[in-house]
């Protein structure tokens, strides 16, 4: 299955809040994870790592229209408690008229939870993935590509309820890539070296 080789290739990429509705911001409990499974198909899991009481209810691509890269959802995958189908309603991001460009969601790439949304939604602790195949002719290096670059956009709407506040709605757009582990460590010791060269001139 799409198992241990979509973990091994995963792409994690961060979301942005850009609606600020309410006072505290979700946006660091939201990820994508990008992942090849092979066979001109590409796999996004979308996780909520809490702690705050949350639900990411709907998903939009904006890949263009008609979509670049990605033509058609194959699967949604959800952990328990999380129930989507294709097709989310409304049929674009709520307030994606706010970014720019706007957010305009390629017909066909969406997908929301079935009602109640914080029964079936992505909730702290849970999953979904979406699995697409990709149109003819792309790879998955397109995919990374243009998400790097902004041509393809991912969409999250949700509702949070923070303890002992109103529940109030937000829109997300996907940030950065995160980086892994490995680039981090590489990053942190051309630092150290840099600041030991930096000591040792000082020292002269």
């Amino acid at each position: 299955m799409i198992g241990a080789m979509a973990v091994a290739n995963a792409v994690p990429y961060s979301f942005v809040n850009f609606t600020h509705h309410g006072p505290v911001d979700i946006a660091s409990q939201l990820l994508v994870d990008v992942t090849n499974p092979g066979g001109g198909q590409v796999l996004f899991t979308f996780s909520n790592s809490g702690p705050v009481a949350s639900t990411v209810s709907h998903v939009y691509w904006d890949d263009g229209n008609p979509a670049e890269n990605l033509a058609g959802i194959v699967s949604l995958t959800g952990s328990s408690g999380v129930v989507f189908a294709a097709g989310a309603l409304p049929g674009s991001l709520v307030w994606g008229s706010l970014l720019t460009p706007h957010f305009v969601a390629s017909a066909n790439l969406s997908t929301d939870a079935n009602t109640p949304f914080w029964l079936n939604g992505i909730n702290p602790g849970e999953s979904l993935g979406v699995l697409f195949n990709l149109t003819p002719g792309v790879v998955f290096a397109d995919v990374l590509d243009d998400m790097n670059g902004g041509d393809l956009r991912i969409g999250l709407y949700g509702q949070t309820k923070p303890s002992g506040m109103p529940q109030y709605a937000d829109s997300f757009v996907n940030g950065g890539r995160v980086p892994d582990a490995s680039t981090t460590a590489v990053l942190l010791g051309v630092a150290l070296l840099g600041l030991e060269g930096l000591r040792r001139r000082i020292a002269r």
